[in-house]
């Protein structure tokens, strides 16, 4: 991914149109219900108009989120390009066959997976 210097001095990866958006709840996960009744669906949308890929992955716990029988087949390679364990709601920027951004949390969505889109 390109590095954008942005006004204010710091770097962030430039995202472009076909990246992707992993998004990783959890059934036991309050936020994860929070983060889908409240921003999910904008963020969908967002998504879509600026051509960026968005899936969800949902599994059963929050401290499992690498648990590949709930990851689609097509996503299990991307298993491999990350090490987080637990956190959720969880977010995977992906770009090209790398994960730039790899964070957990609304505010954490918020700070660095929705610029990315905007």
């Amino acid at each position: 991914a390109l590095l954008v210097v942005a006004a204010y001095g710091w770097v962030r990866p430039a995202f472009a149109a076909q990246d992707t958006v992993i998004y990783i709840g959890a059934e036991d996960c309050k936020y994860c219900r929070e983060w889908e009744a409240q921003y999910e669906r904008q963020f969908k949308a967002l998504c879509a108009a600026r051509h960026v890929n968005f899936r969800s992955v949902q599994v059963a716990t929050l401290r499992n989120i690498r648990d590949e029988r709930y990851w689609p087949s097509d996503l299990k390679p991307v298993l491999a390009m990350f090490s987080s364990r637990t956190g959720s709601p969880h977010f995977l920027a992906v770009s090209g066959s790398r994960v730039i951004i790899d964070t957990h949390g609304i505010l954490n969505w918020q700070k660095q997976i929705l610029p990315l889109v905007e």
